[in-house]
């Protein structure tokens, strides 16, 4: 039954028209329960990295970056071809919340999910993520995000613009909205 309360969602309408593809790129969203913030140190990014990159190279996903923000993560990957898009989303989450030693946290129940074109760059996708800590002044421009990882077989173009190739340029003020992103990949 619907809440009254503006920050109510329907995340049951999330998976309707969910597409699992093996070797299919997706950019996903998923949340902490309630946005918790739960992954606000450092350190917390370390492990959350490192549990997503295990993924990698456990062949779940063909992962090509990913941002973890204190409330919510951003990935960026292929599906491999052993675990349907659900059940690679909820290993995720599952690692991510053991690797920090947060048993107790909790994850809103469903994600965001949208499958790229196969002919659709990957460069805008990753701009966004890169630039959603610096929009949300959770760091400032000259301080490295530590939540951010980019593949080392992923080079998106606007890496070789970073000042000192770690920060983002002052003119990079407007990054898109998610929603400009689909519209654009649709």
């Amino acid at each position: 039954m619907p809440s009254s309360s503006p920050h109510y969602r329907q995340t049951c309408r999330l998976s309707k028209g969910r597409v699992s593809t093996p070797h299919a790129r997706y950019f996903v969203t998923f949340c902490t329960h309630q946005r918790v913030s739960a992954f606000n140190t450092n350190t917390m990014h370390t492990m959350g990295l490192r549990e997503l990159i295990k993924m990698h190279k456990s062949k779940d996903w063909n992962l090509y970056c990913a941002t973890i923000m204190p409330d919510h993560l951003h990935l960026l990957f292929s599906l491999g071809e052993t675990l349907e898009l659900q059940r690679v989303i909820s290993k995720a989450k599952t690692k991510l919340k053991h690797s920090v030693g947060m048993n107790h946290l909790r994850w809103q129940r469903n994600f965001f999910d949208h499958q790229l074109r196969s002919d659709a760059s990957l460069e805008s996708f990753a701009f966004y993520m890169f630039m959603n800590p610096y929009k949300k002044r959770l760091v400032p421009r000259n301080q490295e995000w530590t939540g951010w990882y980019c593949s080392t077989a992923f080079r998106p173009q606007f890496a070789s613009l970073l000042i000192n190739g770690r920060f983002p340029r002052v003119e990079w003020n407007l990054a898109p909205t998610v929603n400009d992103l689909i519209e654009l990949d649709c």
